[in-house]
């Protein structure tokens, strides 16, 4: 058991500066909009500062408390890894909270009677050892890098980070400055040091977004043909600017006029959630496939073709087709197969596949299921508030529909660069 003791066993005077780690909190929780937490984070860390007594903890309470940090951690980064489409999302909000998980770790430290803890608190290996070949280590310290980089997985739209930065590192040198030293020499070299700081940050970014520009290029050129008919990951609600490229993925020759709802589709999906695209798991029947082309919908001739070329994956992908499509020319050799979706899959193919494709104003999908009508939990709120603005209840359906029409025209917006925004009643979709 623990026991507090008075203030005639005080901890051994250590050079710290005493609100350093309440102002790195405050400025945690502000960067990564929680405020109100690192408030309250700091307050719990500023408090020991004005105690006159400390707790005494045992080692082995101290291990306890690091051990349901660990635990803390894998369940925060396994529950994020299951319910959030990405990796890199669960990797960059696990360390986000960092700072909340590790806190009980630093909390023991803060209010004990010594102001370092001991390394087998941290190493299992070091347990068994004797208390002799120990060493000891100062949290505070580690526990600020920590704070600051989680609040750097958050890319600022503005230079505000660096500035806060600057300004915690200004602060910590100036605490720990030699005395020998001019302050006016002093101001001159950590201005210097900033500015230089600054310009290497700005290289960094500028060299980040190119190697990310090479990246996604070479992906695109050799990756990026989904074969996957029943799940895709999309974009959609991250915030950052999204890198494209300027390769050409496939060309159209239309043969005859373009209808005005001409419009190329590979896949169809019945669900969306968490940036994922999904579809009921459908069968694929094999499309007979002859010299004399591919009967996809319908009998008789076609009244519109277009011609398309594209590069496939291993000679596997997904075809783009126009609605109403009824016949499929020039993929003689190669293997296809159709779902109740429409959607075209090719394997055995060639590496480049030119093919034509005759088609009708019709429409070939089906009247929406349940599940397609189905609104994910996070838009319920942005919808809702939609419809109270728009009143679409007070309309005929021919009204509803012509007003739905006018809302995404003048109010509805794509982009490639979206922003963070408190509003809670806003999303990406």
């Amino acid at each position: 058991m623990s026991s507090i003791t008075t203030s005639n066993t005080t901890p051994p005077t250590i050079k710290f500066i005493p609100l350093l780690l309440a102002a790195v909190l405050i400025f945690w929780g502000w960067h990564i909009d929680i405020w109100w937490l690192g408030i309250l984070l700091a307050i719990l860390a500023a408090v020991p500062n004005y105690l006159s007594g400390y707790w005494e903890f045992k080692i082995q309470e101290k291990q306890r408390v690091a051990d349901l940090c660990s635990l803390l951690v894998l369940l925060t980064g396994g529950y994020l890894y299951f319910t959030l489409p990405r990796l890199g999302d669960a990797l960059i909000l696990t360390v986000q909270w960092m700072p909340v998980l590790f806190f009980p770790l630093l909390a023991i430290q803060l209010y004990s009677n010594k102001q370092e803890t001991e390394l087998s608190v941290l190493f299992l290996s070091l347990r068994k050892q004797p208390a002799s070949n120990r060493g000891n280590i100062d949290l505070r310290p580690l526990y600020i890098l920590v704070c600051l980089l989680g609040a750097a997985m958050i890319t600022p739209p503005n230079d505000t980070y660096y500035i806060a930065i600057s300004i915690i590192s200004a602060w910590i040198f100036w605490h720990y400055r030699t005395k020998r030293t001019a302050w006016w020499r002093w101001i001159i070299a950590i201005v210097l040091a900033l500015g230089i700081g600054y310009s290497i940050n700005i290289g960094l970014i500028k060299l980040q977004t190119l190697i990310e520009d090479q990246v996604v290029s070479l992906i695109i050129r050799n990756f990026i043909v989904n074969t996957n008919p029943y799940r895709t990951t999309t974009a959609i609600g991250t915030v950052r600017q999204l890198k494209l490229s300027e390769q050409i993925q496939i060309r159209v020759w239309p043969e005859s006029k373009l209808l005005s709802t001409s419009l190329l589709r590979s896949n169809n999906f019945t669900r969306y959630k968490n940036g994922i695209w999904m579809t009921n798991l459908s069968r694929f029947k094999t499309l007979h496939n002859n010299i004399q082309g591919t009967p996809l919908i319908g009998t008789g001739n076609s009244k519109h073709w277009i011609k398309i070329a594209m590069a496939l994956q291993a000679g596997k992908g997904l075809l783009p087709l126009p609605n109403g499509s009824r016949q499929l020319q020039g993929l003689e050799g190669a293997v296809l197969t159709q779902n109740v979706y429409g959607v075209i899959k090719i394997s055995e193919g060639p590496g480049f596949a030119q093919y034509r494709v005759g088609y009708q104003n019709f429409e070939t999908m089906a009247p929406p299921t349940q599940s397609d009508l189905q609104v994910p939990i996070q838009e319920i709120p942005a919808i809702d508030q939609i419809l109270q603005e728009i009143q679409l209840h007070k309309n005929s359906p021919s009204q509803a529909l012509t007003q739905i029409r006018k809302l995404f025209q003048h109010k509805f917006d794509y982009s490639l660069d979206l922003t963070a925004t408190a509003d809670k009643k806003r999303t990406a979709i």
